[in-house]
């Protein structure tokens, strides 16, 4: 009988990736503090800052829409469909239409979970169990996000409350210094030596992020988290469609058979005809709206024990 072969994904690439953001970090800090921005500026001259979200961003979310085509998949994720996903869908619709800055507002909110609960699920990768201390720091950098990205996306409506600015960083500096806290906290308790490495390092991620945001730096913020959300992410769904395929379960969008790197092609693709329908003049804030989807979908698609999950394999979590 031949034995089904597994595709593994190392969680090393999770730290290799996170090592790579923290230098790009101290180098945003360093062209901030000794070079007036002069990086900054050269390359944002040539490279607009919007291109993240079409040719980076939204391509991740379509990535994720892609999975979804597989043999049994509609079944499981049907009420999410339905009681979830579509009543979202219809709510943030009509802010869009009829109240702008609450849409931004909501979609800030949606944006903060999403990233945060994303970084802190990798965590678990690494054998770093769910506790109260685990929730409590998940739950802190979640307000961290939120904080920078509010600024970031809402800054036409903050502009009428000038003392909102300095609230929001200084409630950044606090949320940061007690992330970092419980933090140190989950580090104390016993994990690998990988594990504790990922979690410094995640938690300076977090901090950074949301650093560039307040700065409203673009190309900084754009790289660090491109890197830290969205390329960790095509990391998994690769290794999902490798492993769904040699069972057998091919993806019904044919092209996606083979190769793999067709997932990423395809979406960059949908992503830069949607983009160009809309505008490419700035960001497409209707594109939002599929990044709404996604939001509520992946929340459910990557938990313990989903039909997602069954096809993604890790190596390389327990050593110490």
């Amino acid at each position: 009988m031949q034995l089904e072969k597994k595709h593994h994904i190392s969680v090393n690439i999770f730290l290799v990736i996170s090592l790579i953001n923290v230098l790009i970090l101290f180098l945003g800090i360093i062209d901030l503090s000794f070079t007036n921005l002069s990086i900054n500026s050269r390359i944002t001259n040539i490279y607009n800052p919007d291109f993240y979200f079409i040719l980076i961003g939204f391509p991740h979310i379509f990535a994720s829409f892609l999975t979804m085509f597989h043999r049994g998949y509609s079944q499981q994720y049907g009420k999410v469909l339905k009681y979830k996903v579509l009543p979202v869908f219809l709510v943030t619709l009509l802010l869009l239409i009829f109240s702008f800055g609450t849409y931004k507002l909501f979609f800030t909110i949606l944006l903060s979970i999403h990233v945060a609960g994303q970084a802190c699920g990798f965590a678990k990768f690494f054998n770093i169990k769910p506790s109260w201390t685990f929730k409590t720091w998940k739950y802190l950098n979640t307000i961290l996000m939120f904080l920078g990205f509010l600024q970031m996306y809402s800054k036409d409506l903050l502009i009428n409350f000038p003392f909102a600015f300095n609230w929001i960083s200084n409630l950044s500096w606090v949320a940061a210094i007690v992330a970092s806290a419980a933090a140190i906290l989950l580090l104390v308790k016993p994990s690998s030596t990988k594990a504790k490495l990922f979690l410094v390092l995640i938690q300076i991620q977090f901090i950074g992020i949301t650093f560039f945001s307040l700065l409203g730096n673009l190309f900084f913020w754009g790289i660090m988290l491109s890197l830290f959300h969205d390329f960790t992410a095509f990391s998994i769904y690769f290794n999902h469609e490798k492993n769904s395929h040699e069972k057998e379960n091919y993806n019904f969008i044919k092209i996606l058979k083979s190769p793999i790197l067709n997932i990423f092609i395809i979406s960059v693709l949908i992503s830069c005809v949607l983009a160009k329908a809309f505008s490419w003049l700035a960001i497409p804030y209707a594109m939002f709206l599929f990044q709404n989807i996604h939001y509520m979908l992946e929340g459910d698609i990557w938990i313990s024990g989903s039909i997602h999950r069954q096809n993604i394999f890790l190596t390389g979590n327990n050593e110490n």
